[in-house]
Order: structure tokens, then C-alpha cells, then sequence
């Protein structure tokens, strides 16, 4: 009986979740600070997310539409937070109210209770929006895999399947909470603020909503791993482009990220970038041939109109009636802001990098058609790694002009140098 696990409503774990977010960081004694809000601004997305469960349930097509109108007020709201964020210069670091081994412990046990539930959750369980076909691939590949080693399980092959994507989904969730932590580690120096981050990301609601789709984190992973990395832009480039070619929307990340290596490193990101998109729409073509979807696939692909903002939209959405005309202007702007990341908001350190970062993938939500709006896994862990940084001005990538393919083929030039102390000049 001790592993006869059910799965929380998710009302029940909204107010649970939400009273232990609360009594681990909310500052009681300083209530007006800008951490507090932001705490709070966290929460917004959860009621969103009820209001369209419910609507599932009942179908009140009002009700549905209310839950989208919500998110993506909410998502507005914190698209406004991140331009604003650079104008943010004084960042003390404010200590949680309980200890970092503490946070760690309830991180660990987060962890591995999200995944419990998500182990017994039934097969049938619906998918939130479209896999891409990388994704779908790799899932089809670890089934094919598992199938052949149970030939004689006789296991239905939807179980397989669902088996295969959902434990996807557990290694990218455990990857993502491990990067953020080894991105707090390394680049912030600061043990209570690692800790800080993987438990506030595992209490979040969508995280326990959507913890079983992989399709949702799977190009997180990748943009966290390329932001250890921002002092390699090689690395980086790879990274952001293996998220770009397998999930397409971080895309609208290759502007900001391009504009914050210029003259230091941007022809070896932009070079890296796009050979890894090759690479990533190779693994794409790939998958859908070895499924022998290859035709149908690659056709059904260039005509979603869910990406399409001058088409009719098929999927549920915000934009599901006769209102989904307005998406092309909206569109239009949204590509305006993307492109104009390279000029504004200039990115010359970490922490404004994550800023632009996460108002990037914010915009995506206004315009797409495919239940936008809950794609909160896209940029949740950009956003907590926003609000917990300290300040940043020291975090700017290295001193590196030209496109260099391999560092050891190059000379050192003066701005790669480490600086001599004073103290030791000679």
C-alpha cells in the first residue's frame, strides 16, 4: 500500500504547492520587495491552467476560452517584467527561510515524487500540443528499443510508447533541474541561490502539469546547457542550434544571443548555431522516414497552420473562431521585436541575456495557435534564473574576435589573456 501512488487534483497541489512556495521564500519581514512579487507573479499562470482542465471536462467552450485569455494575460505580464528587468540595478541576494541542505532535500524528494505520479498516471493521458518530429523520433526509437527487449512481455505497443515518452520527459525534467543548478554553482557562486532555483522550479504548477511532456522540456534542456556555456561560443552555438533544428522555436533566441557575442566570439556561435540546425532538421527528416511518415510528414509540417498566423488555425487555442485574423498583425510585430533584439534590449551581460531570452519565447505565446499559452516550460527556468541572479555586470562572454572553428587553431590575442593582479605585475 506504501507505493499505491495517486495522482494529486490539480487544485490540491496549486494550494500545497503554493503555501510551501510561500513558506520557504516569501520575506514576511521586507513584504514590498520586487522578490516577493515576482514569487507571487509565478503563481499567475496556475489558474489558467485550472480554468482549461475544467473546461476539458465539462466542455464550456466560455470557460475554455476564458483559461487562454488568462494565460496569456499572464504571459503578457511577465513579457512586460523582462524588459524592465535590465533597469533593475540593485540586486541584493536574499537569503530563503530555509536552509540550502534543506532545499536540497526538498528538491530531491520533488523530484521524486513528480515522478511517481507521473509513473502511474494512465496511458491514455492526452499530449498538451504537437510533438516536433525529432522528438516524436527519439520517443519512437527508445519504444522500438524497449519493445524488442519485452518481445515476450507481449505489451501493448501504446504502453511502450507512452512508457518511452514519459521517461523522455524524466530525464530532460532531472537535466533541467541539475542545469540550473550547476548554473547557479558556476556563474552566480552561490550554493543558497542553486538550491533556491530547483526547488522553486519543481513547485511551480505547470511543472507539475506538465511533467510528463517531454516535447515541452526536451528544448529547455538545451537552452539551459547553452547558458552554462555562454563563456564558450562554440558550445553555446551548438547547444542553441540542436534546440532551434529539433524544436524550432528557439529560433527567435539567434538575435539576441548573436548580438551579445558581436566582435567577441560571433562567427564561431553563428557558425556552430547553424550547422547544429542542419543537424537537428537532419534528425527530423530522419525520424519521419524510419517511422515511414516521410512524405506525409515533411508535407503536414510545412502546412501547420498552428505557425502559420495568415492560415485558418485547427487546434485549440485562444484563436479558435473567427477571430484568428488578428494573429498576422500580431504576428508581424512579434517578428519586428524578435529581429530588433539584436539593437534593443542590448545584451552585454548574463543576466540581461536572460531577460531578452525569456521575453523572446514569451512573445511566441500571443500568436501561436496550438493551445498558446501553455508552453510555460519553454521559459520557467529563464525567468527564475531572471528574478534570483545577482548582479551580473561581471558575467560577459570572452574576448574573442573573428569565426574560429577550433580555439587551439588561433593565436591568443591580448583580450584573451586572464589580467594580472596588480600585486604580481612585474
Amino acid at each position: 500500500m506504501f507505493l499505491q501512488f495517486d495522482q494529486p487534483g490539480s487544485t490540491v497541489w496549486l494550494y500545497a504547492a503554493g503555501a510551501l512556495a510561500v513558506a520557504c521564500f516569501l520575506q514576511f519581514t521586507r513584504l514590498f520587495t520586487l522578490r516577493n512579487l515576482d514569487l507571487l507573479l509565478l503563481g499567475l499562470f496556475a489558474p489558467g491552467f485550472l480554468l482549461i482542465e475544467d473546461a476539458a471536462r465539462n466542455g464550456n467552450a466560455a470557460e475554455r476560452l476564458a483559461g487562454y485569455a488568462w494565460l496569456l494575460t499572464a504571459s503578457g505580464v511577465w513579457f512586460v517584467r523582462c524588459l524592465l528587468d535590465g533597469l533593475i540595478v540593485r540586486r541584493p541576494r536574499v537569503a530563503p527561510n530555509l536552509t540550502p541542505p534543506g532545499l536540497f532535500w526538498l528538491s530531491g524528494a520533488l523530484l521524486l515524487g513528480l515522478s511517481a505520479v507521473t509513473a502511474v498516471k494512465p496511458v491514455e493521458s492526452e499530449k498538451v500540443g504537437r510533438p516536433t518530429a525529432a522528438v516524436s523520433g527519439v520517443e519512437k526509437t527508445a519504444a522500438a528499443v524497449v519493445g524488442q527487449a519485452q518481445a515476450d512481455a507481449d505489451t501493448p505497443p501504446e504502453v511502450v510508447r507512452a512508457w518511452a515518452s514519459r521517461g523522455l520527459a524524466l530525464i530532460c525534467q532531472a537535466a533541467v533541474v541539475v542545469l540550473l543548478v550547476l548554473i547557479c554553482l558556476k556563474h552566480f557562486q552561490d550554493a543558497t541561490t542553486a538550491a533556491t532555483a530547483a526547488a522553486l522550479y519543481l513547485l511551480l504548477p505547470p511543472t507539475a502539469y506538465e511533467f510528463d511532456q517531454s516535447h515541452h522540456v526536451w528544448p529547455t534542456a538545451f537552452v539551459l546547457g547553452a547558458v552554462l556555456a555562454f563563456r564558450r561560443p562554440s558550445t553555446a552555438g551548438l547547444l542553441l542550434g540542436l534546440a532551434a533544428g529539433t524544436s524550432f522555436f528557439p529560433l527567435v533566441l539567434f538575435p539576441a544571443w548573436w548580438q551579445f557575442y558581436h566582435g567577441r566570439g560571433s562567427g564561431r556561435f553563428a557558425v556552430w548555431f547553424a550547422a547544429a540546425v542542419g543537424g537537428g532538421l537532419l534528425v527530423s527528416v530522419l525520424a519521419l522516414a524510419l517511422a515511414g511518415e516521410y512524405t506525409s510528414g515533411v508535407w503536414q509540417a510545412l502546412n501547420l497552420a498552428e505557425w502559420q498566423p495568415w492560415k485558418v488555425p485547427m487546434a485549440e487555442s485562444v484563436w479558435t473562431g473567427g477571430k484568428w485574423v488578428y494573429r498576422l498583425p500580431l504576428f508581424i510585430a512579434y517578428l519586428g521585436f524578435v529581429l530588433g533584439t539584436y539593437f534593443w534590449p542590448k545584451a552585454r551581460n548574463l543576466g540581461q541575456l536572460l531577460a531578452v531570452s525569456g521575453a523572446a519565447l514569451l512573445g511566441i505565446q500571443f500568436w501561436y495557435a496550438d493551445r498558446g499559452g501553455l508552453y510555460v516550460l519553454w521559459y520557467a527556468p529563464l525567468l527564475i534564473l531572471m528574478i534570483l541572479r545577482p548582479t551580473a555586470m561581471h558575467l560577459t562572454p570572452p574576448g574573442v574576435n573573428g569565426i574560429h572553428l577550433f580555439g587551439w587553431l588561433r593565436r591568443k590575442t591580448p583580450t584573451d589573456v586572464a589580467p594580472v593582479p596588480p600585486g604580481l605585475a612585474v
